[in-house]
């Protein structure tokens, strides 16, 4: 009997954003590493909601690098549902690059969003970063969940 294919490599994640657990909210140097093992294994929204709401209880409100560490890790996990190689960033555009191509019901689903500035091309979907402006987090993650087949 064959062994099933390898899973996918996890999705290069490139973001312009500053995503670390700072030594003054958690100064216990194995606390942050075991913190880290823990947030690199989130796969859904739900768990990066129970992680947010554990790090409050237990260190306080956590600052943005962590609130960012936590969206990188939600992208991570809506990239992977979407079969993403990588978000990336440049300038101008976030390049979100499929693996294997962009399939007809994929582009179907992100032309459905009727977002401005978002082009979908044969390999890659790409987003406008400069005309999204600060609502960039939300509209990328609102992307990845279309192209996962999730609710937008």
């Amino acid at each position: 009997k064959a062994a099933p294919p390898p899973a996918p490599p996890p999705p290069v994640i490139d973001l312009p954003l500053s995503a670390h657990i700072p030594e003054n909210y958690v100064d216990d140097v194995h606390a942050r590493l075991a913190l880290y093992q823990r947030i690199a294994g989130i796969s859904s929204a739900e768990g990066i909601a129970e992680m947010q709401a554990e790090l409050a209880d237990r260190f306080g409100k956590p600052p943005r690098s962590v609130e960012n560490l936590l969206y990188v890790a939600l992208v991570r996990s809506l990239a992977r549902a979407a079969r993403v190689e990588s978000v990336k960033t440049d300038e101008h555009m976030f390049h979100i690059r499929v693996r294997g191509g962009v399939a007809p019901d994929l582009r179907a689903r992100v032309e459905a969003l009727k977002m401005d500035g978002v082009l979908v091309g044969p390999n890659q979907v790409r987003l406008d970063r400069v005309g999204m402006g600060s609502r960039w987090m939300q509209l990328l993650a609102r992307v990845l969940r279309a192209m996962g087949g999730g609710d937008a």
